[in-house]
C-alpha cells in the first residue's frame, strides 16, 4: 500500500444515480475523462477495505464470490447477448457497451521492468521532450523511470531541467517536489533540505519549495528555520487568496495552516473570515477546528451543535469520528478538548453516549495524549471486553489449518485451571495475563506470529438472566464458548471488522463463562468482543473479571 483516504465524513460527496461505468466516464466531453483503451479482467467491488495481504492474495486468483465484503465480481469471462454476469451472491450483471469486446487473454503475473528496458524507456521520453519541451508529464514519467532504475541523481537533473522549461508555476512546485521526494524516500532529510535552500534564490516565490523547507525545518526541531520557511510561504498564500477574494480560498488558506499545526491565531483568522464570506458545512468545520486550536472550546462547542443540527445522527457520528483526532491534534489543552465533546455527546437531541464508533475513537485519542483513564472510561462504554480481562492461552499449531479442528484443551469446559501446563508450539505453556495493552478492544495474540491458535477467557457476571448480544470478529478463524457451549464459529480468513457478527445469546444469572478461539494464517491475529442489549446497547451492570494466574 501507498497511500489510503478516508472518504466517509467528507460532506461534499456526490450520491450519483448515474449506473456504474468500467473503463468509461459519463463526463465524455472531458478529453481526460476518454474511454480506456486496453484490457481490463476480473473487476471485484468491495464494502470493506481489504488488507495489503488479502490483496496479494486475491491478485493472481480466482474469487469465489462469496468471500465476505465481497459487493461485485465480473470475471468477464463470458457474456450472453453482450451482458456480463456478476459473479457475486448481489447478481448486478454489466452489459458491454460501445466497442468493447470480450477477447481471449492469459492472464500473467505482473513483474518488475529490467535495467535494460529501463534504459529503453529512458532513450523514448528524453527524445519525447525534445519534440515536447512544455510537457511536465514527459519529464516526470523520464524522472520516475530513472528511479526505477536506482539512477537517482539522473532523476534529480531531470527535475532541474524542467525548472528551467517554460511550465506553469503548479508544474515548477510538482517538480521541486519531486527532488524533495528523492532524498526523503532514502532517508537522506538533511541532504534534500541543502538541495532546496539551493534552489531559493531561484525559486524565492515558490510556494512548494517554502512549504517543503518549513516542513522538514519542524520535522528536525530546528523552529527558528521552519517559522521563516512557513512565514514566507503565508506571505505568498495571503496575497494569493486576497488577490482573489474567495471564501473557499481563505478556508483552505484555514486548513492548510491547522492540518500543520502551525500559527493557530492566523488559521482562526482566516477560518472567520472564510464564515464572514461563505455559509455551508465545511466553514462550519473549519470555523470550529480553529476555534480549538486556539482553545476556545465554547465556541467550538457552538459550531459543532450547527454541524449536528444539520446531519442526521447516523451521518453525524460517523463524521465526529473522524473529525475528532483531525481536529484534536491542535488542542493545546487535551483534556478540555475531550470534556467539551463529552457534553456535546450529552446534550445532543438524541444523547450520542452510547455511539461506539465516537467512544472508541475518543479512547484512541485519550490512550495518545496520556489520559488512560478517560481511554478506559470510553472503552467501557462500547461494552468491549478490554485487552487486561482477558487470561491468554497459546500459541498451538495450526500448520495448514489443523488447528481448527482441534481441541488443545476441553472447549467445553465453565472454568479454567491456571496451574496447568500445555504442550505449545515452542514448549510447555500455561494461561497468562494478556500482554497487549492497548485498550482499544482488539485483543492482539501477536504480529507476523503465522499458523498458530490461541485461546483466550473471561467470566462475565449478571445481575439476572437476560437475553444480550455477543459482537465478535476474528483474524482468521475464531469460535465463540458461553457456558461451555459453542454460540459461534468463523471459517473465513479476514481482517477484523467492528460487529461483523452477531450472536444472540442469554446470560445466566451470576458467572457466565467466555471462551474464545482464534486460528491465525498470517500476519494479523487478534479478535474484537463485546456484549449488548439485543438492540446493541451496552449494558452497564455486568461485572468481569478473571482468575488470577498469579495466584497459582
Amino acid at each position: 500500500m501507498v497511500g489510503s483516504n478516508d472518504f466517509r465524513a467528507n460532506p461534499n460527496i456526490y450520491e450519483s444515480n448515474l449506473p456504474v461505468r468500467i473503463g468509461g466516464s459519463h463526463e465524455e466531453e472531458w478529453v481526460t475523462h476518454a474511454s480506456f483503451v486496453g484490457q481490463i479482467d476480473r473487476v471485484s467491488v468491495w464494502n470493506i477495505a481489504l488488507t495489503e495481504t488479502e490483496i496479494h492474495s486475491n491478485m493472481n486468483a480466482q474469487l469465489k464470490g462469496d468471500e465476505p465484503g465481497l459487493v461485485a465480481y465480473w470475471e468477464f469471462d463470458e457474456e450472453t447477448e453482450g451482458h456480463i454476469p456478476d459473479a457475486s451472491p448481489h447478481k448486478s450483471d454489466g452489459r458491454l457497451v460501445k466497442d468493447a469486446k470480450l477477447e481471449p487473454y492469459t492472464r500473467q503475473v505482473v513483474t518488475a521492468a529490467d535495467v535494460d528496458q529501463l534504459t529503453l524507456a529512458a532513450i523514448a521520453y528524453e527524445k519525447a521532450i525534445q519534440l515536447e519541451p512544455t510537457s511536465y508529464e514527459l519529464y516526470n514519467l523520464l524522472a520516475q523511470t530513472h528511479v526505477k532504475a536506482d539512477r537517482s541523481s539522473e532523476a534529480e537533473a531531470v527535475y532541474h531541467q524542467a525548472l528551467d522549461a517554460s511550465l506553469e508555476e503548479s508544474e515548477h512546485n510538482a517538480a521541486i517536489r519531486g527532488i524533495w521526494k528523492l532524498y526523503a524516500d532514502k532517508d537522506q532529510k538533511d541532504k534534500g533540505i541543502a538541495v532546496l535552500e539551493e534552489l531559493r534564490p531561484k525559486m524565492e516565490a515558490s510556494v512548494a519549495l517554502l512549504e517543503l523547507l518549513g516542513d522538514a525545518y519542524k520535522a528536525a526541531g530546528d523552529a527558528e528555520k521552519a517559522n521563516t520557511a512557513y512565514t514566507e510561504w503565508l506571505t505568498i498564500q495571503e496575497k494569493n487568496a486576497n488577490r482573489r477574494q474567495s471564501p473557499a480560498g481563505y478556508r483552505n488558506l484555514a486548513r492548510q495552516i491547522l492540518n500543520k499545526g502551525i500559527m493557530p491565531e492566523k488559521g482562526l483568522e482566516y477560518a472567520e473570515r472564510a464564515s464572514q464570506m461563505g455559509s455551508g458545512s465545511s466553514y462550519t468545520e473549519m470555523l470550529a477546528q480553529a476555534y480549538v486550536a486556539n482553545d476556545r472550546y465554547k465556541e467550538a462547542s457552538e459550531q459543532l451543535k450547527q454541524r449536528l443540527n444539520t446531519m442526521e445522527q447516523e451521518a453525524f457520528v460517523r463524521w465526529l469520528s473522524a473529525w475528532i483526532s483531525r481536529a484534536g491534534k491542535n488542542a493545546t489543552d487535551k483534556g478540555r478538548y475531550v470534556e467539551m465533546l463529552d457534553t456535546l455527546m450529552k446534550t445532543a437531541p438524541n444523547n450520542l453516549t452510547d455511539a461506539l464508533a465516537v467512544n472508541l475513537k475518543l479512547a484512541e485519542f485519550c490512550r495518545e495524549n496520556d489520559l488512560p483513564e478517560k481511554a478506559r472510561a470510553y472503552v467501557q462504554k462500547t461494552g468491549v471486553i478490554t485487552e487486561d480481562s482477558w487470561l491468554i492461552l497459546g500459541p498451538f499449531d495450526n500448520t495448514k489449518g489443523i488447528g481448527y479442528d482441534t481441541a488443545y484443551i476441553p472447549e467445553d469446559a465453565t472454568q479454567i485451571d491456571t496451574t496447568a501446563k500445555y504442550n505449545g508450539v515452542d514448549g510447555q505453556i500455561s494461561w497468562q495475563k494478556s500482554t497487549d495493552e492497548t485498550l482499544n478492544g482488539y485483543i492482539d495474540f501477536g504480529q507476523d506470529v503465522n499458523w498458530r491458535v490461541a485461546y483466550a477467557f473471561v467470566t462475565v457476571t449478571s445481575p439476572d438472566e437476560r437475553e444480550a448480544q455477543i459482537r465478535f470478529d476474528s483474524d482468521d478463524q475464531g469460535k465463540v464458548f458461553l457456558n461451555g457451549k459453542e454460540v459461534f464459529t468463523n471459517t473465513g480468513a479476514h481482517s477484523v471488522r467492528l460487529d461483523r457478527y452477531t450472536i444472540p445469546v442469554t446470560l445466566k444469572s451470576g458467572e457466565n463463562s467466555i471462551l474464545v478461539k482464534v486460528c491465525n494464517e498470517e500476519v494479523k491475529w487478534e479478535f474484537y468482543l463485546r456484549i449488548t442489549d439485543p438492540d446493541g446497547k451496552p449494558f452497564t451492570d455486568l461485572k468481569v473479571s478473571s482468575p488470577d494466574p498469579e495466584s497459582r
